[in-house]
């Protein structure tokens, strides 16, 4: 296995997909199709032009952490992960104010949901400097300075 490229794909479950009948027939009743078919429709899947260009846009995160970005000491802004790496992750911020390049914040990222009482092992405090900045879509890209606190 491995390489059931539908898994992480967007379109996969939509309508925009090119062949997602035979997703589907794959994903549930590999067992009765010939190996010869499915080894087609891994070929479509990982050749596939909306996966190729599109894969980065998306999560490689399953589920998106919340966050709180605390600039400068100031108000605290809310948000999520939305890619997420050893050196950096990708945030997209709730509400938006004026960030600079090379900016240092401090992340507050939350493992569990916002509504459930929070304890100090379902809180990790990482600090980071802005590396890209995208206003039109309000995400940030930072990079983290040190481990976790």
């Amino acid at each position: 296995m491995g390489d059931e490229y539908w898994e992480n794909c967007p379109y996969a479950e939509s309508d925009e997909c090119p062949q997602s009948d035979a997703i589907v027939r794959v994903s549930i009743i590999p067992q009765l199709l010939d190996p010869a078919d499915i080894d087609s429709i891994k070929q479509t899947c990982r050749t596939c032009g909306k996966y190729l260009d599109q894969k980065r846009k998306y999560p490689r995160i399953k589920r998106p952490l919340q966050i709180v970005l605390i600039k400068e000491r100031q108000t605290a802004i809310k948000g999520n992960i939305v890619d997420l790496s050893e050196g950096g992750a990708l945030i997209q911020l709730q509400t938006w104010a004026d960030f600079k390049k090379d900016e240092k914040v401090l992340l507050e990222i939350y493992h569990s949901h916002p509504t459930s009482d929070k304890s100090s092992h379902e809180l990790t405090k990482v600090s980071g400097l802005i590396k890209r900045i995208e206003a039109e879509r309000q995400q940030l890209a930072i990079v983290f300075l040190s481990g976790a606190e």
